[in-house]
């Protein structure tokens, strides 16, 4: 479980692992966290021995999680925050993990990824902001799910935005969907507070061939993974 309040008075950005062997009665097994991080988190994802930290504006933050041992700090990256919008904070809100090249929703800082072979040694290896969309709305890229060559991203108001991540140092749009008609004009129809839904968790499902995405107001969005299209 990814811990520390972001928004309002922050936290320590943390890890806590539970046993929920009974799901009654979850018991802390172990938790970390670290002055050096002080600005929350958002989000975990784990692979092997090893849990990655959306760490907010500090980044990604990598954690050996070996069974048995305290959780141990390994290393930590802020992507680049010169790239970009740059109209807004950049954050690590959102991971996707295959192999060894981690996707990284940079919030308003866009896509990224990272080479995470060498934990020790975590790289930026590739950038990447969608002109078009910032040029109507704003970019926020608050999450994001991987599947096969292709990076879905939840865009906020600006709906669900689909990247070809098979070359990660030249990401290309493959298609954006734009559900809520997101649009450079004045609030509220231009606003983020105006819009009427907002992108934010994705998950997929290999059974059904889709993913499904929060949309804010109580909505539930589905996408076709291989013909992407509400």
């Amino acid at each position: 479980v990814s811990l520390g309040e972001f928004t309002g008075v922050t936290e320590r950005a943390g890890l806590a692992i539970l046993d929920v062997s009974q799901p009654e009665n979850p018991q802390m097994i172990s938790r970390w966290d670290s002055a050096a991080f002080d600005r929350g988190s958002s989000t975990v994802i784990v692979q092997d021995e090893f849990a990655y930290l959306g760490a907010m504006e500090h980044g990604v933050v990598i954690l050996n999680i070996g069974r048995g041992a305290p959780i141990r700090f390994v290393s930590s990256i802020i992507p680049d925050k010169l790239f970009g919008s740059k109209k807004h904070s950049y954050h690590a809100r959102g991971l996707s993990l295959q192999e060894d090249l981690l996707l990284v929703a940079y919030d308003n800082g866009g896509l990224r990824t990272i080479d995470v072979s060498d934990k020790s040694t975590p790289r930026e290896t590739g950038k990447y902001a969608a002109s078009g969309i910032d040029a109507e709305g704003t970019i926020f890229c608050n999450h994001v799910c991987r599947v096969g060559q292709r990076a879905f991203c939840a865009m906020d108001y600006c709906g669900i935005e689909v990247v070809d991540v098979t070359d990660p140092a030249s990401m290309q749009q493959l298609a954006w969907i734009n559900p809520w008609g997101c649009t450079s004009q004045p609030p509220p129809l231009g606003s983020w507070n105006g819009s009427p839904g907002h992108c934010n968790e994705i998950v997929f499902s290999p059974e059904a061939g889709a993913l499904f995405l929060s949309g804010g107001d109580t909505q539930v969005l589905s996408l076709d993974a291989a013909q992407p299209q509400l």
